[in-house]
């Protein structure tokens, strides 16, 4: 089916192959917008533990999509243990899902999260499978970017950056 934005476009741009790119594209985005069920993600925590994120419906949670060589990913960790420690009691679950590169990725993430002291649940993206690229599913196109999924597994807020769209849903749904 033709979408919207096609129409804009002339019979032979319609037979490139960017229009397919686009609307695949398109449909990635639509799968993870607010008010979608988020994606199913599977991976392994930091002990190889296996980890699915619907084993958690019934809580709040919170993904954090971070990278060791992200700057302002870093200076977020105090945050995101503050408000683990604050509303982890009242149902809300923080998961860290990681992107790095290259031959030493596990050993480098590690470290990282050795030294941020994030004691919570932690991802490594791509560890396990090839084909189980979280980062890509959900669209992710700038780190940190968070995801607040909520207990029926619907994502409620999306944000990119910035950390207060996250404070005030969580203030609003816990009460304090």
């Amino acid at each position: 089916a033709e979408r919207e934005y096609q129409k804009n476009f002339g019979p032979e741009a319609q037979q490139t192959p960017y229009i397919a790119l686009m609307n695949t594209q398109l449909d990635r985005y639509a799968g993870c917008a607010i008010g979608a069920v988020a994606p199913e993600i599977t991976g392994r925590d930091t002990l190889g533990n296996p980890i699915k994120l619907s084993d958690f419906r019934g809580k709040y949670v919170l993904l954090d999509f971070w990278g060791s060589w992200c700057g302002p990913c870093r200076a977020s960790h105090p945050h995101l243990k503050a408000l683990q420690a604050h509303y982890g009691p009242q149902g809300l679950e923080v998961i860290n899902i990681a992107q790095e590169n290259g031959a030493d990725a596990r050993k480098i993430w590690l470290k990282a999260v050795e030294e941020d002291q994030m004691t919570w649940t932690q991802i490594l993206n791509n560890e396990d499978r090839e084909d189980c690229d979280v980062v890509k599913l959900y669209g992710i196109t700038a780190f940190p970017t968070k995801v607040l999924i909520d207990p029926e597994g619907k994502i409620i807020v999306k944000t990119v950056g910035e950390s207060a769209p996250i404070d005030e849903k969580l203030k609003e749904v816990f009460g304090n």
